[in-house]
């Protein structure tokens, strides 16, 4: 009787977060400016008319009582590369409200299998439970950064079923569809060609092999269909970033700009300009050094663990050391989150493993909306707000670095002494802040909707 009490809250809870989902992007189908989508959808149609896909977008914004006469402004590009516009090619061919509908909805699904994969990746018995399966999909989509992820209409959650079936593929010891997936995933989001690393310190030859031909051939494929334009049309939107400043930006590069640097109007903490590049130069070695200390192999620790540290570690090396390691990417860090909490379900320092993992999910849980550099000017809030992301993701590479040297010595599990209602507290306020964002997205707490993106009065291309 109980255990169908807590299905059903679960499905409740399930109910009300999906209600909000679905409230939020009602209000967004029109919004060309306050999605991510919009500026994919746009490439989409300059490469159905033959023109660059990356064309700059400019826009002027309508007159207001503080402005009333706005100046042209450039939109953020499309930073995703050529394979990844080649795959969405076909939403290009329906309307803009169809296409983001259908986008979102495969996003949806992308987080449903994400999570049918992860509970087959975890080793505990209660993974095949409908109970388990129900909680850990409340979980994923409560996360804060899971719905910036749909809310803006990013790729993480399209990206994160090659992840898992990567890591799974490894686990079984399937080393060809593991390089398949990783290269396929990196040739959407570059970063994660800091598995090229992974695989040479473990000497995996022949996965090392078939992700780098099929990281070609993803590559090849667009070269071929496009023409060798589209990767120089690709490079040059990179010139146009300025917004490596931006609160969500939890890089060890976005850290040390807002504290240190005047770039892209940010004010500073300590006006110290050419300080930012070098703390991040030397921070991003020590980083890489210590993340290639815990991939080096050891016997100690059993394989199955051994390789679920070297994802955890990686995917969190690549967040912190990535320029622009965006908060939605987050969704990733469920990865190192659930094998964590599973370490301390099987009793390996229950209660602490529990607690540090826990405060990792409220620091990078945490809602509020993005700020870009021209409005972080509080003191407080750079080295509060703005960089508890920072803070979570360092919390956690910690966190997965001590995991390293407390396995190497074969410990034995002790008794889970944490109380069960205990653990559901803690599982609970670490994801209470994000679910409450994701309400007060939806509803200001006289419970009046938001206030809608301002309009604009010019939208227009360059060449």
């Amino acid at each position: 009787m109980r255990s169908i009490i807590k299905l059903w809250l679960i499905i409740i809870l399930l109910l009300i977060t999906t209600t909000m989902y679905i409230h939020q992007l009602g209000t967004l189908k029109k919004q060309f400016l306050y999605s991510d989508y919009g500026k994919f959808y746009q490439s989409l149609h300059f490469i159905l008319a033959g023109k660059n896909a990356y064309t700059p977008i400019y826009y002027q914004p309508a007159p207001t009582a503080k402005e009333p006469h706005p100046t042209t402004r450039l939109l953020g590009g499309n930073l995703n590369p050529p394979f990844f516009n080649l795959m969405l090619l076909p939403l290009g061919l329906l309307s803009y409200v169809i296409s983001f509908y259908t986008w979102q909805i495969l996003s949806a699904l992308c987080g449903i299998l994400s999570v049918l994969l992860l509970k087959k990746a975890l080793d505990i018995e209660a993974a095949n439970t409908p109970f388990f399966i129900l909680s850990l999909m409340a979980a994923l989509f409560i996360y804060y950064p899971t719905y910036a992820n749909i809310w803006l209409g990013q790729v993480a959650l399209f990206v994160f079923p090659f992840l898992l079936g990567a890591w799974l593929a490894a686990l079984r010891n399937n080393l060809r569809i593991c390089g398949c997936l990783l290269a396929i995933a990196t040739s959407i989001k570059l970063f994660f060609g800091l598995f090229f690393v992974y695989f040479v310190i473990r000497r995996e030859w022949r996965a090392l092999g078939w992700y780098c031909a099929t990281l070609v051939i993803c590559s090849l494929i667009p070269l071929f269909i496009f023409g060798k334009h589209i990767y120089f049309d690709y490079r040059k939107v990179f010139n146009h970033v300025v917004w490596y400043a931006s609160s969500w930006n939890a890089s060890l590069y976005g850290f040390f700009l807002r504290l240190f640097s005047g770039a892209e109007k940010n004010i500073p903490l300590w006006s110290v300009p050419h300080l930012a590049p070098v703390l991040y130069a030397i921070s991003s070695i020590l980083i890489i050094i210590a993340a290639v200390i815990v991939l080096q192999p050891d016997r100690k620790i059993p394989a199955q663990q051994k390789i679920a540290l070297d994802f955890s570690i990686i995917i969190v090396t690549l967040m912190l050391i990535s320029p622009l390691g965006w908060m939605y990417y987050f969704v990733y860090l469920f990865i190192p989150f659930c094998w964590l909490l599973t370490l301390a379900h099987k009793g390996h320092y229950p209660f602490m493993l529990r607690l540090m993992t826990c405060s990792a999910i409220i620091l990078t849980g945490i809602p509020y909306y993005l700020k870009p550099p021209t409005e972080i000017s509080d003191h407080l809030f750079i080295i509060g707000w703005a960089s508890c992301y920072t803070y979570g993701l360092l919390l956690l590479f910690a966190l997965l670095f001590f995991v390293r040297h407390y396995l190497a010595q074969q410990p034995k599990p002790i008794q889970d002494n944490c109380p069960p209602y205990l653990a559901v507290t803690l599982y609970i306020c670490a994801l209470l802040p994000s679910f409450a964002g994701i309400l007060a997205s939806v509803y200001n707490f006289n419970g009046h909707l938001i206030t809608t993106p301002p309009k604009i009065s010019k939208l227009y291309f360059g060449s």
